[in-house]
């Protein structure tokens, strides 16, 4: 029991002002940047809302309190609304932190998982609803703080058994939720739960301060910091929204898929929506255009789904990939069809028309576990191909090309694990001595689950992962190991040629691991050919262009390959130290057009007068030959002469035909 005179000093509500500030400002972020569409976002703002009005009440009940201090002679209904607006504080204060423990449910598990619980369900509401039903019940009696005005001074009553009910549930629910996020902690990043966390002792230090000092009310003041706190690392907008569409992003949809096998939800349904002319639209129109684009694309799927009663959210999964979410009752609600005609229809203000893929699955049902759910979908964002507008994955999970579209991660460890990566060399015929004196090495995988695959579908894979990398190096080795052999001088090679990629033409480790296979098989650097490729973006221009330097100082030739695609232009061709200009099969297949001609006239006399060579790829018939034999061609290579070789048949191609 505490008295409080006029001698006392009043309720001091400087934090409980600055607290409300806070509550206020942070909805209003909330709600400019439109969070009200995101379910968590939703229980987020409840919370807020709740803790504002719990302030306010506290605000109104200590300012009551410090009139009747001040007035000799205080009314008996003062000290009854006193009494209410203290009892709405703390029951509102117990939901605020039960809706605490819904948000944590909503970013971690989802509701299914406690939903397939019996006992979790009692055990998460049963709490609530008794506090609930002591406070109504008990309205007019001692709850946890009761005023009352006796000979000119105030007594405040605690009802202990009742306050160490409330602290105790509280604490449940507060434990429980720490508990809860630490249980799935991968949807989580490190900080975040650190910030998490740390409710726990920031209520814990309010509630034990205005126990201590019952004047300086500062609870508010702790749970708005803590509010904060929250907003910036679980709500901000950088981590969880799109900015271009301002739906969910990836690591949203990611942490979806995570729930569902947590709560083991058999009935959630996604749908991956693929633009799969997505590239045409970035090469077509500005970066404003493509963002007003996609705001008003994203107005429409939001439409679509509404229209449909279609609940649960909508993600973007970047440049032109979305996911749709929701249960299986609503699935009759979503038709390919019908979304295909109707976006066609769909105006927009740039001259652009869609094309859309779709690909239906069931997380929990069709994948075993949500990594490989996941990787699927990054698979069919980056490299997965299908023949049809709309397919199911159980109808295609089987197919091989699926299969191995899907596991090229895994294909690929298994091929550097198990030496899968075969080189293969592909013979090229010098035109002045009439022999092969060289080749181009290519990288083939032969594995021994799904046979031989093509490097059009790894090789893509690997660049866009960094995997190219791994591959690059195990090439040059087997190359550079070849050009040591007494085979090389037996056979009077001129040359063998390595395609670098444009990844590790950037990078800052090539020349140091070049040098090193130098270095080891102790080879003559002249007889390795460099191949670069001439469609690379120019931003990293500079870089390449100065590790290339470095290469030729220690000795290396370069070739400039794919001559004709890309970014085409003779001040390239001028500037990079290259020896040899590959003209690309592209410009050799249409070489009887008129235009085309006149592209390979310029060309050749250009390299002519550099003094530099020629090697013309992909020659398939006799009057490709001759016709690159009339320009002075260096160097031709082709099926017309030989397809790859593994090295052996190599070797006995040589024996014959040299």
């Amino acid at each position: 029991m505490i008295y409080i005179d006029k001698q006392d000093s009043k309720f001091i509500m400087n934090f409980e002002y600055v607290a409300f500030f806070i509550f206020i400002v942070v909805l209003i972020y909330m709600f400019v940047q439109k969070r009200y569409s995101i379910k968590r976002s939703r229980v987020f703002i409840g919370i807020i809302v709740l803790n504002m009005i719990n302030t306010a009440c506290d605000i109104s009940a200590s300012s009551l309190l410090n009139k009747i201090i001040d007035n000799p002679n205080p009314s008996h209904k003062m000290v009854l609304l006193a009494n209410a607006l203290s009892t709405t504080y703390f029951i509102l204060l117990f939901w605020s932190i039960f809706l605490f423990a819904i948000y944590v449910v909503v970013i971690t598990c989802g509701f299914d998982y406690i939903h397939k619980r019996k006992f979790f369900i009692a055990y998460f509401y049963l709490p609530v609803i008794l506090v609930s039903i002591i406070f109504v019940f008990n309205y007019f009696m001692c709850t946890v703080i009761h005023y009352s005005y006796e000979d000119g001074v105030i007594i405040v009553r605690t009802n202990i058994p009742f306050f160490i009910v409330f602290v105790a549930f509280g604490s449940l629910y507060l434990i429980q939720s720490i508990l809860m996020m630490f249980k799935f902690k991968s949807v989580f990043e490190r900080k975040q739960l650190q910030a998490i966390t740390l409710v726990f002792p920031i209520m814990f230090f309010g509630m034990l301060t205005e126990i201590i000092f019952p004047k300086y009310l500062i609870l508010s003041f702790m749970i708005a910091m803590f509010i904060i706190l929250i907003q910036t690392v679980l709500e901000s907008s950088e981590d969880l929204i799109d900015i271009k569409t301002r739906l969910l992003n990836i690591e949203e949809f990611n942490n979806r898929i995570r729930k569902a096998f947590y709560s083991n939800d058999e009935n959630l349904i996604v749908v991956l929506i693929r633009m799969s002319n997505y590239k045409d639209l970035v090469s077509m129109h500005s970066s404003s255009a493509i963002n007003d684009y996609f705001v008003e694309l994203t107005k429409y799927i939001k439409n679509f789904r509404n229209n449909r009663l279609i609940k649960d959210e909508i993600y973007s999964l970047n440049n032109g990939y979305y996911a749709s979410v929701f249960k299986r009752k609503f699935y009759n609600g979503f038709k390919a069809e019908d979304f295909y005609e109707d976006e066609l229809e769909h105006g927009n203000n740039i001259n652009y028309i869609p094309r859309f893929e779709f690909c239906y699955f069931e997380p929990y049902t069709d994948f075993d576990d949500p990594n490989e759910a996941i990787n699927f979908v990054n698979n069919y964002r980056e490299t997965i191909q299908f023949n049809e507008i709309f397919v199911r994955y159980s109808d295609v999970k089987n197919d091989k090309n699926f299969m191995i579209q899907n596991h090229l991660e895994q294909i690929i460890d298994t091929a550097i694990r198990e030496n899968e990566f075969k080189v293969y060399l592909q013979p090229i015929y010098s035109t002045s001595e009439k022999k092969f004196k060289s080749a181009e090495a290519l990288v083939r995988l032969i594995s021994k689950k799904y046979g031989m695959i093509s490097p059009g579908v790894f090789i893509p894979y690997a660049e866009n992962t960094g995997r190219i990398s791994e591959i690059d190096t195990f090439v040059m080795d087997k190359v550079f190991k070849l050009v040591s052999s007494p085979l090389f001088e037996e056979f009077g090679l001129d040359y063998i040629a390595i395609n670098l990629s444009m990844a590790e033409c950037a990078g800052k480790g090539i020349v140091d691991k070049v040098k090193r296979l130098k270095e080891k098989y102790n080879i003559n650097p002249q007889r390795i050919n460099l191949e670069v490729t001439e469609s690379y973006d120019p931003v990293d221009q500079e870089d390449i262009y100065k590790n290339l330097v470095e290469l030729t100082k220690l000795g290396f030739k370069l070739s400039l390959d794919d001559y004709g695609t890309g970014y085409s232009n003779i001040n390239r061709f001028t500037n990079i130290p290259i020896s040899i200009l590959k003209i690309d099969k592209s410009l050799v297949d249409e070489f009887n057009d008129e235009n085309i001609k006149k592209i390979l006239d310029f060309s050749f006399d250009i390299v002519n007068s550099l003094e530099k060579q020629t090697v013309v790829e992909g020659v398939e018939t006799k009057e490709q030959l001759d016709t690159f034999l009339e320009y002075g061609a260096s160097y031709i290579q082709g099926f017309y002469f030989s397809k790859p070789l593994d090295i052996d048949s190599y070797i006995e191609f040589l024996k014959k035909n040299n």
